[in-house]
């Protein structure tokens, strides 16, 4: 039984750490986003800055999942676990990287007033995709497959936002010849956000998985 009581401790570990994870990629994507909203160059560099953090609780916890894998030789549900959190943290990881390409944007692009029009236009992005982080880790904290599901489901309306603003963007950089490699940095973002809304629907099928034991596919 104490060996037991030691292994139930270690995965509740890995669970909140997990979350605290979540928690660090939810902020860095708030705070980037405000940057992008609010032209704060300050605030971009501190979301490039703190990135290390996201990326070293990766490798710490993947790393501990491994070693609980190899010495606790678990089963069922209990490897599922584990093994879903290997996977979580590895996609919260790249949403991380994602906020990072945001702050690096708005360095590049905050500066040139003719850009504001566009920029207005693609925050909507930008906020859905931080409400479906949101979202997500309500989800994974409260074991929740049903609101995981939910959340995935909402992944529809960002592509077609993405496609919408892809349009958008393409034809004023038709117009605007001259801002071609402004416009071709926004075109990124547009992408990376959508991609980062990929990266939550993913999750949501771990968390599915974690908790039922199914395979859904909910993208």
């Amino acid at each position: 039984m104490p060996g037991r009581q030691h292994f139930n401790k270690a995965m509740n570990e890995v669970h909140q750490n997990v979350l605290q994870m979540g928690v660090l990629v939810e902020e860095s994507l708030e705070k980037a986003r405000r940057a992008f909203e609010e032209k704060d160059l300050v605030l971009a560099e501190k979301v490039i800055s703190q990135d290390h953090k996201i990326d070293e609780m990766q490798l710490l916890l993947e790393d501990r999942c491994t070693i609980l894998i190899a010495t606790e030789q678990p089963v069922a549900a209990d490897l599922r676990v584990l093994l879903t959190a290997v996977k979580i943290v590895s996609s919260m990881e790249r949403m991380g990287d994602h906020a990072v390409h945001l702050a690096k944007t708005t360095r590049r692009t905050s500066q040139l007033p003719n850009l504001d029009r566009l920029r207005t236009l693609i925050l909507p992005l930008i906020v859905k995709g931080n409400d479906m982080v949101k979202d997500m880790l309500t989800a994974l904290a409260n074991h929740d497959a049903e609101l995981a599901r939910k959340v995935a489901g909402r992944d529809d309306e960002i592509d077609d936002l993405h496609r919408e603003l892809f349009e958008t963007l393409i034809n004023f950089q038709r117009e605007n010849p001259e801002y071609a490699l402004q416009t071709t940095d926004l075109l990124f973002l547009i992408r990376f956000f959508e991609r980062l809304c990929d990266h939550v629907t993913h999750i949501c099928e771990w968390i599915v998985l974690r908790e039922t034991g199914e395979h859904a596919e909910l993208s």
